[in-house]
């Protein structure tokens, strides 16, 4: 048992960790995370062997069996949430898993101590999150089941409607499923947790800006969410196009468009409290019903309409209803086999040298250029390198390093890397991978920083993507001058080449416009007024259109057939072309640099931008504008699908006015001063 002042002294400790964790979580600031982490790993493993021990499964508690058990699942909790902060997902989930381990039995017991019942399925929340952003899907689903299982066993709410958390572990399954392109055992465990039950109605609560009336929709945040999940089943049925009173079977006729009562029951069911099921539901619709009329639920009154309805639409670009290839674009190792190999219309891209090596091999790799380096041959001159995870956001997880290379090194190392993606690929269980990339070298500076370009795309499928003019210029923390010798010593911060504003809140951003006027980087050459920067910057853009469409033709060309069957007529091509169908636009994130010739380098493709605002001016008029043109392009989409379906029937009304309602006062109208943004690339 600890002595009363070395209690004193591990409480004050851990408020310290408290405060370093709120402030690294609530206030963007990546150092107060990275402080808590090493805060918390003194205050839950012990000092051995006269120094502490970074082995986690080694470790011994300081925060002992005395203490209670809440307040130590906390402790690692708090511990998880700052590692994640800090782009650690792997090590979260072992520390999640240790966590678990000593306060159970053996490991597996799923009823555990009474009062720890929530942090545990806290923490198992938090590993099953953590797999998610690793594109670890399968695993990510084994850990919402047993989250199920252990809320099942523990809550008295088990079978209770109004269980938010149970059925929130069921959508967390399911859309694992989504993402591994099986909607069918997405739609499985749907079922078998869900669509047996009986909802009660929505609440007939309506806020005042619509009236009252059985087709209005009303926004509760404490709405039913089995509603939802019984929609998400109609949704699947409806790409699948299965009979729900066929016992789940195809039908034989795949171009069939005739949905069911029952589908568009529990679809409309859903549409009271939600865009993306009212767009659905107005999607599928092959009569002459008036479109749905959509009102949210506002809590607050300082809460504008608009911004409940924006939100809204950003979840809908998370929602996993996207193309389940897009993993191939997201996954950076996928995206450089894509980018790097000899049979892909790629050249075009921009992709900067690199090679995929295992983390044994990076190991030996950083090991042997340590030795290198203290040797410091002449014929190996320094360069910079980002090891890079397959699964990363905002550049947590990346990390710069320095490496001596001649030719003959180099072209070794691209034979090390060729050989083992081949023996991988033979294996069931490949070894964990890393990119190694090179840093491009020179860029080209805005007062002496470094920056990158977030460059926005509208995805619909592959032979249906757009470019959008509006973007970002994402500005370094601090400036970039590094010599010879602090490369070598590694002597620089790693702070003036990461450019994602999601690391610090203190970070620069602005739009294109600043880009091409603002940065004195395309100088007018003589012509009458702005006319030589246009010209300059009209060539600059040439050229990431000429990257975004050798991307796109890359993917599209090399992709595996099975993710959307060009030639059979699958249930999973079926599941594909339907869900295009629905219109529903995706919005996807590519960052360049650029070189000081003025090339545009493709550094990765995020299948999840960041689209909520970070500031009140040109990070939200960029984000606001891109999102209005998405839903602007997808209902010219789905006017024109209408106007086809319903040939010798009698003419549909346009949807600009369901459009307008819902988007209410959410986003400026075109004008000059704010154009559509999208052009049509494939």
């Amino acid at each position: 048992m600890p002595s009363p002042s070395t209690t004193k002294v591990m409480q004050e400790e851990i408020q310290i960790a408290m405060k370093l964790s709120s402030l690294g979580m609530t206030k963007n600031n990546i150092t107060a995370a990275q402080e808590a982490c090493q805060k918390w790993e003194q205050i839950l493993f012990a000092q051995q062997q006269g120094g502490r021990n970074n082995n986690i499964a080694a470790g011994d508690v300081i925060v002992n069996d005395d203490d209670t058990s809440s307040i130590r699942i906390l402790c690692y909790a708090l511990y998880v949430s700052c590692l994640v902060r800090t782009g650690r997902d792997d090590k979260a989930i072992s520390v999640c898993d240790l966590a678990l381990l000593q306060h159970d039995d053996d490991g597996t017991n799923l009823k555990p101590k009474e009062g720890t019942n929530q942090m545990k399925e806290l923490l198992l929340g938090k590993k099953a999150n953590a797999h998610q952003r690793l594109l670890q899907y399968e695993e990510a689903k084994e850990t919402f089941l047993l989250l199920l299982l252990s809320h099942q066993l523990n809550s008295p709410k088990k079978n209770n409607n109004n269980d938010k958390d149970y059925y929130s572990y069921t959508m967390g399954a399911a859309n694992c499923c989504l993402r591994l392109n099986r909607p069918k055992e997405a739609r499985s465990i749907l079922t078998r947790y869900c669509h047996d039950q009986n909802p009660s109605p929505p609440p007939s609560n309506n806020p005042s800006r619509h009236e009252s009336d059985d087709d209005s929709i009303t926004e509760d945040p404490s709405v039913n969410l089995l509603v939802h999940a019984k929609a998400l089943v109609a949704v699947l049925n409806y790409t699948l196009n299965i009979d729900p009173h066929k016992e789940g079977k195809s039908t034989t006729n795949t171009s069939s468009i005739a949905v069911s009562d029952e589908i568009l029951s529990d679809i409309k069911a859903a549409a009271r409290t939600s865009l993306l099921y009212q767009w659905i539901y107005d999607s599928i619709l092959s009569s002459d019903e008036d479109p749905l009329v959509f009102s949210p639920h506002l809590d607050d009154d300082d809460v504008h309409y608009g911004d409940s309805v924006f939100m809204q639409l950003l979840k809908i670009n998370l929602f996993p209803l996207d193309d389940p290839a897009l993993i191939w674009l997201d996954d950076k190792i996928h995206l450089h086999r894509l980018l790097s190999g000899t049979t892909n219309d790629s050249t075009s891209v921009g992709w900067p040298d690199g090679m995929i090596l295992s983390e044994e091999e990076i190991s030996r790799l950083l090991l042997l250029q340590q030795q290198q380096q203290a040797l410091a041959h002449q014929d190996q001159v320094p360069s910079l390198w980002m090891l890079k995870h397959r699964a990363g956001y905002g550049s947590h997880g990346n990390k710069i390093v320095t490496l001596f290379f001649n030719e003959q090194q180099q072209q070794a190392l691209h034979t090390i890397s060729s050989d083992q993606q081949q023996q991988q690929q033979q294996k069931d269980q490949p070894a964990e991978e890393m990119l190694l990339q090179r840093l491009v070298d020179p860029t080209l500076l805005i007062d002496g920083r470094k920056f990158s370009l977030r460059i926005y795309v509208v995805y619909f499928s592959p032979n249906d993507v757009y470019l959008s003019s509006q973007g970002l210029v994402k500005i370094a923390a601090t400036e970039a001058t590094p010599t010879t010798e602090s490369l070598a010593n590694g002597d620089f911060e790693d702070r003036a080449y990461m450019t994602n504003s999601g690391r610090e809140a203190t970070m620069m951003q602005h739009d294109l416009d600043y880009f091409r006027t603002g940065s004195n980087l395309f100088v007018n050459d003589g012509g009458d007024g702005d006319d030589g920067n246009d010209d300059q910057y009209d060539k600059f853009w040439s050229k990431i259109r000429d990257s975004v469409k050798g991307l796109m033709s890359s993917f599209r060309n090399n992709i595996p057939a099975e993710y959307w069957g060009d030639s059979s007529s699958s249930s999973s091509s079926n599941w594909n072309t339907r869900r295009e169908s629905l219109c529903i636009p995706k919005i996807l994130g590519l960052d360049y640099v650029v070189d000081v010739n003025y090339n545009p380098w493709l550094l990765e493709v995020n299948r999840f931008p960041g689209l909520e605002p970070r500031d009140a001016i040109h990070d939200r008029n960029v984000k606001y504008q891109i999102v209005r043109d998405a839903w602007i392009c997808a209902n010219e989409k789905k006017k024109k699908k209408k106007k086809q379906r319903v040939v010798g029937r009698r003419k549909l009304p346009l949807l600009d006015p369901f459009l307008s309602t819902m988007f209410g006062d959410t986003f400026p109208a075109v004008t000059d001063e704010c154009p559509y943004s999208l052009e049509k690339l494939v």
